[in-house]
């Protein structure tokens, strides 16, 4: 998290040592004995000047459209939901999964059966709600060699521990630099191309990103144009994923697929098509799950506060 007003930093705290704490308490004393402590350090983090509680109270009061008293009890819950999906991630790092489940109902094991049988590549998008990173840490898959891109300023020891658990399941990553620079992209469409499957997320902007505007909560917000533009110029299929926490050590995947008969459009007609509907089901996932909305910054650059 970084400071209110200010644009997303990529940097997940914690560290290699946390990453052992998490797991060792996990391993021996239950994830609930973990949340439960978890709890006290909360109101140290809504209290901070970095912990975006400001950005976080005017999503739900006007994003939202919450009243004064549900916003404050949804501020509150959302850092605590973090608090507990950033414990059940560190947990999968240090390899501490017994007592996670994964639940993918009918629909979602198709649309992953039709990923899989295919020869050809494929992109998935996603946003920074819920816990996309169970779906990789939690499910096992040795069909398809995919690809994830994280940003490159994410701490070195983060990067190694996530590598280590998703590479289990043929997950690789691919650094992203924030300050621009195109090389990532040479990977992806060698992956896109060898039939390899790329996760990319779509929800927050990076310097020198290409970006499209879009609605979302009834507000137009710049959206990273990568996973829309290469679904299109490479002609593979694109999917959205969402993984949610539905309860204790239980996480629920959301799969679909953006399926447009358009191919006699313009690109960039199809290219924008694609994000609009990306931002609708992102908005219908985050109203359904309002507590894992996990962007503590000023996502739409309101600049005024409530």
């Amino acid at each position: 998290m970084n400071a209110s007003g200010a644009g997303w930093q990529g940097q997940t705290g914690g560290g290699s040592f946390g990453i052992r704490a998490v797991t060792f308490m996990v391993k021996n004393f239950g994830a609930s004995f973990v949340y439960f402590f978890m709890a006290f350090a909360i109101p140290f983090y809504v209290l901070s000047k970095n912990g975006g509680r400001r950005d976080i109270w005017g999503f739900y009061r006007r994003r939202m459209g919450f009243g004064r008293w549900k916003s404050f009890r949804s501020l509150w819950g959302c850092y605590y939901c973090f608090g507990k999906v950033v414990i059940d991630k560190f947990a999968s790092y240090g390899g501490a999964t017994e007592g996670y489940s994964v639940d993918i109902d009918a629909h979602a094991s198709a649309v992953q059966g039709e990923i899989h049988a295919s020869e050809d590549g494929a992109i998935i998008t996603s946003a920074h709600v819920g816990n996309l990173e169970a779906l990789g840490t939690l499910f096992s898959q040795h069909d398809k060699e995919c690809y994830c891109t994280v940003y490159s300023g994410e701490r070195e020891d983060i990067l190694e521990k996530r590598a280590e658990a998703l590479g289990t399941n043929h997950i690789h990553l691919v650094p992203v630099p924030l300050g621009g620079g195109a090389e990532y992209i040479f990977e992806i469409n060698n992956a896109l191309d060898e039939g390899g499957v790329v996760l990319m997320m779509s929800d927050r902007m990076t310097e020198g990103a290409r970006g499209i505007w879009c609605s979302l909560f009834g507000k137009e917000v710049e959206m990273p144009a990568a996973a829309f533009a290469m679904s299109v110029k490479m002609d593979v299929p694109l999917y959205t994923a969402f993984v949610m926490r539905t309860g204790y050590c239980r996480y629920k995947v959301i799969w679909e697929k953006i399926d447009f008969p358009d191919r006699d459009s313009a690109d960039k007609d199809r290219i924008v098509a694609r994000a609009e509907e990306f931002c609708r089901r992102l908005e219908d996932i985050v109203r359904k799950y309002p507590l894992q909305w996990f962007n503590f910054y000023d996502f739409w650059r309101e600049n005024s506060h409530e």
